[in-house]
């Protein structure tokens, strides 16, 4: 499910980032105040350190599917209803995708009970995938055979 929720969540960033472009913001910085509102105050940085990642690979292949799922809803949402905002400008759009990040946040931890910055792993969604492409290579071995003996 973690890899399923982060390809989904790779392509809600590459249409956050085609908004961004339009309104020319400052992308970097956005994506550190995102950060900051979904994880509560705390940067990627600080979750880093808490949970001990310091590989330099992107937070979010170190996120939960809940997580994952939670984020990923909130930007589809965001550019959902900046498509059909009054005033189309980069205040309008941060100010959406803020409350809906602060939305997504709140029902994870109703739902889930869980926080965002608590639903890390240290296994990374690479590691999942190669171990992922491993068994299912394992599995067609051993039953390409037992398919065609049988028929």
């Amino acid at each position: 499910a973690r890899i399923y929720q982060r390809e989904k969540l790779r392509q809600s960033e590459r249409d956050l980032a085609g908004v961004l472009n339009k309104l020319n913001a400052n992308i970097p910085l956005f994506h550190h105040e995102m950060a900051r509102t979904f994880y509560a105050g705390y940067t990627m940085e600080k979750i880093r350190e808490a949970h001990n990642i310091t590989k330099p690979t992107p937070l979010a292949d170190n996120m939960g599917t809940i997580s994952l799922h939670a984020r990923r809803h909130a930007i589809d949402n965001a550019i959902r209803k900046f498509d059909f905002a009054h005033k189309q400008d980069f205040r309008s759009f941060s100010m959406i995708l803020h409350n809906e990040l602060l939305v997504a946040r709140n029902n994870m931890i109703s739902t889930y009970k869980l926080s965002p910055e608590k639903d890390i792993y240290k296994t990374t969604i690479t590691q999942i995938k190669s171990e992922y492409n491993k068994l299912e290579k394992q599995f067609m071995q051993q039953y390409a055979q037992a398919n065609l003996n049988t028929r």
